[in-house]
């Protein structure tokens, strides 16, 4: 258990902790031959307990102060030197969190990975909806899914929100207690940035540096 943890809050009258799952991903999904595509598309989901997230929020807080940014500085693995990568990482090491990752090849995997008449966007829901399913059940009433999605694109998140009820329907689970965006630079955007950040490094290893991760890759389910 990571120094500094505190038993997960309950919900009235469950026992239940109440979960938050931010989803980020690394890459795209489109076409490998297509110019600027990416060789992979890795999509990370991390779930906190709320003191978990704030937790999280302080411990960001403290990173920033140590490299002298600002409060509203913002974490993005591809914007980030190595030596902030390697900090951020150590020091997320100490919280509690679960991290879901799935990872393509879009070269290797194409065929085998998505539905090639699917848009980029449904390819990429469609995976997101395969690592929420391998989460373990009961627990989607009091869960709150926040995805990157810029909060002026109201329509695409509620198209994400109604696939994943029925995606959660079609197998006998509830559905989520909220689905809804989280920006990254926005209050609350913590969640993101660890998504973010685990995501890049997943990616950033795929293609030859082990080194990135370190003790947290024992941490990573792959799905």
């Amino acid at each position: 258990m990571g120094q500094g943890h505190v038993p997960a809050p309950y919900s009235k009258g469950t026992g239940t902790p109440i979960y938050s799952i931010g989803i980020d991903w690394s890459g795209d999904a489109g076409h490998p031959d297509k110019s600027g595509s990416s060789p992979f598309l890795v999509i990370a989901a991390v779930r906190l307990d709320q003191n978990q997230l704030a937790i999280l929020s302080e411990t960001l807080v403290k990173v920033r102060s140590t490299h002298r940014y600002s409060d509203q500085s913002c974490y993005r693995f591809s914007s980030a030197a190595r030596a902030t990568r390697s900090d951020f990482f150590k020091a997320v090491a100490e919280i509690e969190f679960d991290c879901w990752v799935r990872t393509v090849d879009k070269r290797g995997e194409w065929h085998r990975s998505f539905v090639p008449s699917l848009s980029g966007e449904q390819r990429l829901v469609t995976h997101v909806l395969e690592i929420l399913g391998s989460m373990p059940a009961g627990e989607e009433e009091r869960t709150a899914v926040l995805l990157d999605i810029p909060r002026s694109e109201n329509r695409r998140v509620q198209q994400w929100r109604k696939q994943m009820r029925d995606h959660n329907a079609l197998a006998g689970r509830s559905s989520f207690g909220k689905v809804k965006s989280q920006e990254d630079t926005a209050t609350g955007g913590e969640i993101i940035q660890l998504a973010d950040m685990l995501a890049g490094a997943v990616n950033h290893q795929l293609q030859g540096d082990n080194a990135t991760l370190g003790m947290l890759s024992g941490r990573i389910q792959l799905v």
